[in-house]
């Protein structure tokens, strides 16, 4: 024999000629019932029938609708049939009984921003606070200057840290400026400078990339 509870999954035959597998599958059916039988009993005392347009086909498409918000205690809605009959009667005095389009109609009546106009938004330029070229974005025009804002220690040129890197090692041009020598290492990488500090000699003797355009 199946679970009376329409829920409910569990493929566990019942014995003794019960009703339900287990204790929660029973709690929630009656549970369930009781809230359907209390608002049946809620719309026959209501009348029965929308009292807009008259509909009363299915008592689940028929809703309370309290006619002032402010009187309103608690909702009537299927979760909310929880308490004696006689307290939902009295909410349900301050109730219209609506069908589910008569109740939508009411509500968008209510609407506050029914007439509400959307305005178009309206796009203005603005300095970058790097380069101070005019954007739409909010602080720069550039992911290359949103980076240059980010940075902690202020870089140097491309011919600065030419001159100071054939006289130092990584470690000590990485103390003067107060990183570390990875972060040096990525400064020569962004300037195309080479790693290995020979080259960088020959390249400062030579002055083939002391004159090129800093990045």
């Amino acid at each position: 024999m199946k679970c009376l509870w329409h829920l409910c999954s569990n493929a566990t035959s019942i014995r003794n000629n019960g009703k339900f597998c287990c204790n929660r599958c029973k709690n929630r059916y009656y549970v369930t019932k009781r809230r359907k039988d209390l608002k049946k009993a809620l719309v026959q005392y209501k009348g029965g029938r929308c009292e807009k347009c008259g509909y009363d086909k299915c008592i689940a498409a028929m809703d309370f609708h309290h006619k002032d918000p402010k009187e309103k205690e608690f909702g009537l809605s299927q979760k909310g049939l929880t308490k004696s009959l006689e307290i939902l009667k009295k909410e349900a005095d301050k109730c219209l009984l609506l069908c589910a389009n008569c109740h939508r109609e009411t509500h968008d009546a209510l609407s506050e921003f029914k007439d509400i106009t959307t305005k178009k938004r309206i796009k203005t330029k603005k300095q970058c606070k790097i380069c101070k070229t005019e954007t739409y974005n909010k602080k720069y025009c550039s992911y290359k200057c949103s980076t240059q804002n980010k940075r902690k220690v202020s870089r140097p040129s491309k011919t600065e840290l030419i001159q100071i890197l054939k006289d130092n090692n990584w470690t000590k041009v990485g103390i003067i400026f107060n990183v570390t020598d990875n972060a040096v290492r990525k400064w020569a990488k962004a300037y195309n400078i080479p790693t290995n500090r020979k080259e960088i000699i020959k390249l400062y003797q030579s002055g083939g990339m002391v004159n090129a355009e800093d990045c």
